[in-house]
């Protein structure tokens, strides 16, 4: 049998794995017994024996025919409708580079090619990564695809330097005759990512599904498939995680609207149905807090072992429990220790989150937990209310939708960036959930009391 050599994953033995696809189509993981590179035409049984230099053409013109065809009878057509008027208005207008960024994963995956994919560490991040996990395992069985993919939760709201290193250390691991693919759900549409995009550029094909408000100076806005329902008429209510599963809808007929009702659910969007937020809760729960379940050195939790807790009814239930009554019970401390401050426009809270910090457990992480204590404070009858959960170096901030038409958290944000611009590392987020994190924690205090004065 013959075929193209299309990726080639190093191995520490030395005994490098070969990503072949066949004359008919069919891709074959294999050793080999020869010296071959990618895009040769090789001869292989039960590994490759020989590199056969006239059918390299040949063999290339069939693996690209084979994908296109492949590709084209995946791809669905208007599959995006989800019933909800204003959402598939959107989606519409997003529609040709959903179902462009969709052709090029799927190509990445039939070619073996390298692909990494970032998530958010929240329910909306995570509720997207899960969609796509499921949707691309779907396409996997059908096709016999043997995908190179790695996962990363990713802990921060930029996409700095150092991630792009890492990225680019994880795809020097194969020699691949497509590009590497980096997917980002959720996270980096910030000037404080502008480093990172400048150092992959050139080096990945990019699909980036975002909803956060786009700041001035970005530079991800040109790199590969950026998509954000800012840019089509949307706003932040069209989560990341939506964005996601409907991509998904392009290319698998498998039904993940429970995770992108998860990622509606955690980010507080107008079109989240909350007759059942199970899965919200057990997404935030697991990217909290991996420990819990996985023991002290787990550090990086993968879309499948999310949807293996969730789809097992005895460990749903178990996470689920514990993860309400910890919230329940940080709530309650919450209300206990946070103070008030005087303001003519609004309701001022603010938080140390160390007094209510459990030893056994990190969740909730101070921005669930900001977005619940809001509620509660909300509930309590303060309609302005603004909260500022501080956590070390962290800062949350949420605010109700009165206090929101009131007092800008961006422009706020981005005042104080200019005003301690050595000491504030990263900021940025939503119009009514934010953050900030404090590189010179000597200046927190001075922060504080400037962000309390902007908030008077």
């Amino acid at each position: 049998m013959i075929g193209i050599v299309t990726c080639i994953k190093h191995e520490a033995d030395n005994n490098d794995s070969y990503f072949v696809i066949g004359e008919h189509g069919k891709p074959y993981q294999l050793k080999s017994n020869v010296i071959a590179d990618c895009g040769d035409a090789v001869e292989y049984e039960k590994s490759i024996t020989k590199v056969i230099a006239d059918k390299k053409s040949h063999c290339a013109e069939n693996a690209d025919a084979f994908a296109s065809s492949t590709i084209a009878s995946f791809i669905e057509k208007d599959a995006y409708r989800t019933g909800n008027k204003e959402i598939d208005n959107i989606t519409e207008k997003m529609w040709n580079g959903l179902s462009a960024a969709a052709r090029l994963l799927l190509r990445k995956l039939l070619y073996s090619a390298p692909i990494i994919i970032r998530f958010h560490n929240d329910a909306d991040g995570s509720g997207g990564g899960c969609s796509l996990y499921l949707s691309v395992s779907d396409f996997c069985s059908k096709t016999k695809s043997q995908p190179n993919t790695v996962w990363l939760m990713h802990k921060k709201i930029a996409y700095g330097i150092y991630d792009a290193e890492s990225d680019i250390a994880i795809a020097n691991n194969y020699r691949s005759a497509e590009k590497p693919l980096l997917v980002i759900i959720d996270f980096g549409t910030t000037t404080d990512s502008n480093m990172g995009i400048e150092k992959v550029k050139d080096k990945f094909d990019v699909i980036w599904l975002d909803h956060h408000p786009i700041q001035e100076g970005f530079g991800g806005l040109n790199v590969g498939y950026y998509i954000n329902p800012w840019n089509f008429g949307g706003d932040s209510n069209y989560t990341a995680g939506l964005l996601s599963s409907i991509m998904c809808r392009t290319f698998s007929s498998l039904n993940t609207n429970e995770y992108a009702q998860a990622s509606l659910i955690g980010d507080y969007s107008n079109y989240a149905n909350l007759s059942n937020q199970e899965i919200s809760t057990i997404l935030d729960f697991i990217t909290s807090d991996a420990s819990s379940i996985y023991g002290n050195m787990k550090m990086n939790i993968t879309p499948q072992e999310m949807v293996a807790v969730i789809e097992d009814r005895k460990r749903r239930r178990e996470v689920l429990n514990y993860a309400q009554s910890r919230m329940e019970e940080a709530i309650d401390n919450g209300k206990k220790y946070v103070k008030r401050y005087s303001s003519e426009s609004v309701g001022l809270y603010v938080l140390n989150f160390e007094k209510i910090r459990s030893e056994e457990t990190k969740y909730p992480l101070p921005g669930r937990f900001a977005s619940k204590l809001l509620d509660a404070i909300y509930g309590s009858g303060d309609k302005n209310a603004v909260l500022i959960v501080h956590a070390g170096p962290y800062l949350s901030m949420r605010m109700s939708k009165e206090a929101g038409a009131k007092k800008d958290l961006l422009r706020i944000i981005d005042e104080i960036k200019r005003e301690f611009a050595k000491s504030v590392d990263a900021g940025g987020g939503h119009a009514l959930a934010a953050g900030m994190k404090i590189a010179d924690q000597s200046e927190k205090h001075e922060i504080m009391k400037s962000l309390i004065k902007k908030f008077g």
